[in-house]
C-alpha cells in the first residue's frame, strides 16, 4: 500500500474524498478549468506568433525584392552618369539586403543605416561574413558606401565616376557573393 509520501496525488484525493466529496469535485472542476484556460492561452499565443512569423516572412521578401530593385536602379543610374544617385542606390541595396537576412535569421533588424553594424550583427549567426569585415579593402569600400550615402543626404558632395564604378563592382562581386551563402 502506497502512502502519501510515495504518491502525494492519491493521498490528497483520498483525504479530500473522505473529508468532503463536494469540495473535492469543486477543486477538480477548478483544476480542469484552469488547465483548459492555460491550453487556450497557449493556443492563442501560438496563433499570434504564427501570424507574426508570417508577417515577418512577407516583410523579409519585400526587403529582398526592394534591395534588388535598388541595385537595378544603381546600374541604370551608372549608365545615365548619375554617380551620386547610383552610390545611394547601391547603399540602399546593401542595407536592405542585410536587413532582409537579419529579419530572416533573427526575426528583427536594428534601425540603422550602418552596413558595418548590420554585418557585425549577422556575423554572430554566420561567421562566413567575417571576411567582409576582416579585409581592409572591403572595410574601405563599405565605409565609402556609408560615407557617400550620408554625404549625399546632408552635404553638397559629389561622387565620382571612379567611385561609382568601383563600388558597383564591389557590391556585385564581393558583397553580394558573401551574402548569397546565407
Amino acid at each position: 500500500k502506497k502512502t502519501g509520501l510515495h504518491d502525494p496525488g492519491s493521498w490528497v484525493e483520498g483525504a479530500l474524498l473522505q473529508h468532503d466529496e463536494g469540495e473535492y469535485n469543486r477543486l477538480r472542476e477548478l483544476c480542469n478549468n484552469l488547465q483548459d484556460g492555460l491550453i487556450q492561452s497557449n493556443i492563442n499565443t501560438l496563433n499570434t506568433n504564427c501570424i507574426q512569423i508570417q508577417l515577418s516572412a512577407e516583410e523579409a521578401e519585400v526587403l529582398k525584392q526592394r534591395s534588388y530593385d535598388y541595385l537595378d536602379n544603381a546600374e541604370y543610374l551608372v549608365t545615365q552618369r548619375k554617380w551620386d544617385l547610383a552610390v545611394v542606390s547601391m547603399h540602399q541595396h546593401c542595407e536592405l539586403l542585410l536587413k532582409y537576412h537579419a529579419l530572416r535569421i533573427t526575426g528583427s533588424y536594428p534601425r540603422t543605416h550602418s552596413l558595418r553594424e548590420l554585418i557585425r550583427l549577422l556575423t554572430k549567426h554566420d561567421s562566413r561574413l567575417n571576411g567582409l569585415l576582416s579585409s581592409e579593402l572591403n572595410l574601405l569600400k563599405l565605409s565609402k558606401l556609408e560615407d557617400s550615402y550620408i554625404s549625399s543626404r546632408y552635404y553638397p558632395v559629389k561622387a565620382t565616376e571612379e567611385d561609382a564604378i568601383m563600388l558597383i563592382k564591389f557590391v556585385r562581386e564581393v558583397f553580394d557573393e558573401y551574402l548569397s551563402g546565407l
